[in-house]
């Protein structure tokens, strides 16, 4: 247990490398965020069209953010590659993310659904480019080399928590705020305020980043 343990905290002793970790760790703490309370907002906040089921409605509007996503992975890549830098489409793409995480926040209603669609493939844009980007991050930043197998376990720890922490986090937030006034969904407001902030952070510690430009 002991090596084990070693073993995952040796490359977090580098700083750059704790800095990648925290960054892809917040950034996936929103986009846990918004996916896993998403059907719940559409179901409480939300009129939908043509009689759908929130399930339906959340298929639908994850249609246009993966398609974004998986096309501007590409892009995003093919431009940092170009450019010879990372930190500001990473920069870039979470202030993307945070502000498509601000305007669900002030959506509701009957026409809610049909805003939320723009802002779905919009923020599959910063998603698919940060996802793409952030990777040739980390592989900048591996402090070995001859462990970067390992080195990347430790890093997809950052993905792999989130799923874990932010569907408890949100329910706490969600919870305490809606008693307040369920009315107008404070609850989904601040839920949807606090992803915004998550991703923010994860813009802005990027420039505590030395080894990438």
């Amino acid at each position: 247990m002991k090596t084990v343990f070693q073993a995952y905290w040796e490359p977090l002793r580098e700083r750059d490398f704790r800095w990648v970790f925290l960054t892809r760790f917040l950034m996936q703490q929103g986009v846990a965020t918004v996916t896993g309370f998403l059907e719940f907002w559409l179901g409480d906040m939300v009129i939908l069209p043509n009689c759908w089921s929130p399930e339906r409605s959340v298929a639908m509007l994850l249609l246009p953010m993966l398609f974004s996503a998986a096309l501007f992975s590409v892009i995003g890549g093919f431009l940092s590659d170009r450019l010879g830098r990372r930190k500001p489409l990473v920069i870039g793409s979470a202030i993307l993310m945070s502000i498509c995480a601000v305007i669900l926040a002030g959506l509701q209603g009957r026409y809610a659904f049909y805003a939320a669609m723009p802002v779905a493939l919009t923020f599959g844009v910063g998603f698919g480019a940060y996802c793409a980007v952030d990777f040739a991050l980390v592989m900048d930043v591996l402090p070995n080399d001859r462990e970067k197998a390992k080195d990347l376990a430790v890093w997809h720890q950052a993905l792999v928590l989130p799923q874990a922490i932010a569907t408890p986090t949100g329910g706490v937030i969600l919870d305490m705020f809606e008693k307040l006034r369920c009315d107008i969904g404070l609850g989904y407001i601040i839920l949807f305020l606090v992803t915004s902030v998550y991703f923010v952070l994860s813009g802005i510690f990027v420039y505590n980043i030395k080894k990438a430009k």
